[in-house]
């Protein structure tokens, strides 16, 4: 049975296919026990179009579905959570969402959840500052850089790790059967290679194949880069060594898992990865492009996977290489990296960490700080083009008006 009703969370997302949606879900199971309330909210018209019936739940609130005027959706918003009694405001990154921080009541207390490590995302985060108690960082690199770049004062920082609900993964890894003469590969993320860097994955097959090593690569998720990853594997999926399955419900990603010895991960940047914490809790050995206070910050090189460089599929392919012709290297990484998702990436200790945070923070009273007239509301400059964020305000303002006219006059 749940504890006592501790509080309503509001977080700003949409049901659909994603990372941030499947946070939502994770983070209202882990603390419904506590007894919070974790609510996905959904404002304004625009998001309709991102909005996937198969993924809502009863959470889920749409907030002034047909309303587009930023300003009239933020005083929805601000209302909402009014009459909704919410007292934890996680925005995330819906514009509207932020765009009201500095008009809530002072018994909302809103909290900003680092999602990577773009400047974007820092610049969500602290572009409220002053009206946010609390700023989560969920990997070291965000720690440091928001701290030592950012100026985010430590007392207001917090380092909670994702976590996972171990459950399916785990039952996954047991039922993996062990690695054939066949080596089985994966990816498992968004077809992107700015920010995933899959056209790594091309070079590796070419040179373990080269090799004379024997492998199959299942990769699974979909995106804008889909179509030119499957020209570039194309050769290689002639010969049935390469299957791409496309986006698949988060309840089937473990199946996929418990059928891959090694996960592939050639990144070039990431907030955190949800799937490399999935991966290992399904006995994968993960390999991955290092990126400082993330990747590197979760796998041990050498000891629960391998850390390779940025843009290096040569470093890739070494090691997949190594680990075909060392199968007892490979089941002793295996259980290495299960035990350790197992103890730093669980559900369970996230609840926690957030019931502690989130308690705390109710603990502490209203926030000093009295909200801003609505007169004053202006949209959240984390999301203007780059020269008008870094710009005053009345600059920014005229900047603004000038782009607007050259565009109406290139019409």
């Amino acid at each position: 049975m749940p504890n006592r009703f501790r509080g309503r969370i509001a977080y700003g997302t949409c049901p659909k296919i994603g990372g941030t949606f499947v946070f939502y879900k994770l983070l209202r199971q882990a603390l419904r026990p506590y007894g919070w309330d974790v609510l996905a909210a959904v404002p304004g018209k625009y998001i309709n179009d991102f909005w996937d019936p198969a993924y809502e739940d009863d959470g889920c609130v749409r907030i002034a579905p047909e309303e587009q005027d930023l300003k009239h959706v933020a005083q929805e918003i601000v209302d909402w959570c009014d009459k909704a009694k919410v007292d934890i405001y996680l925005p995330m990154s819906v514009q509207a969402m932020v765009s009201a921080i500095p008009h809530l009541p002072q018994h909302v207390h809103s909290v900003m959840r680092c999602s990577n490590i773009t400047r974007h995302a820092y610049d969500i985060v602290t572009v409220h500052k002053e009206y946010v108690p609390k700023v989560i960082a969920t990997s070291k690199r965000q720690w440091d850089d928001l701290i030592h770049r950012r100026r985010v004062q430590e007392s207001r920082m917090v380092l909670i790790p994702h976590g996972t609900d171990l459950t399916a993964f785990s039952e996954a890894a047991a039922k993996r059967s062990a690695p054939g003469e066949v080596l089985r590969l994966g990816f498992v993320g968004r077809l992107e290679q700015e920010s995933k860097g899959i056209y790594s994955l091309r070079p590796i097959l070419d040179q373990i194949t080269a090799a004379g090593i024997k492998y199959e690569l299942t990769v699974v998720g979909g995106g804008p880069d889909r179509r030119k990853l499957e020209q570039q594997l194309a050769p290689h999926r002639e010969h049935g060594r390469v299957r791409l399955v496309g986006d698949q419900p988060h309840e089937r990603v473990p199946r996929y898992l418990g059928d891959m010895d090694v996960f592939l991960m050639p990144s070039r940047f990431e907030g955190f990865g949800f799937s490399l914490i999935e991966a290992m809790a399904s006995g994968c050995v993960p390999i991955v492009s290092g990126i400082r206070g993330v990747t590197d910050w979760i796998v041990e090189d050498g000891k629960t996977g391998f850390v390779c460089g940025i843009d290096k599929p040569n470093e890739f392919a070494d090691r997949v290489i190594s680990l075909a012709n060392d199968r007892t290297r490979l089941a002793q990484l295996s259980q290495a990296s299960l035990q350790a998702s197992q103890e730093r990436f669980s559900l369970e200790r996230m609840g926690a960490d957030y019931h502690k945070l989130f308690s705390e923070i109710l603990q502490s009273g209203p926030w000093p700080l009295p909200p801003r007239p609505w007169s004053s509301f202006r949209e959240c400059r984390a999301f203007e083009p780059a020269p008008q964020r870094w710009l005053p305000p009345l600059l920014a303002k005229g900047y603004g008006k000038c782009v607007q006219a050259i565009r109406s006059f290139s019409l």
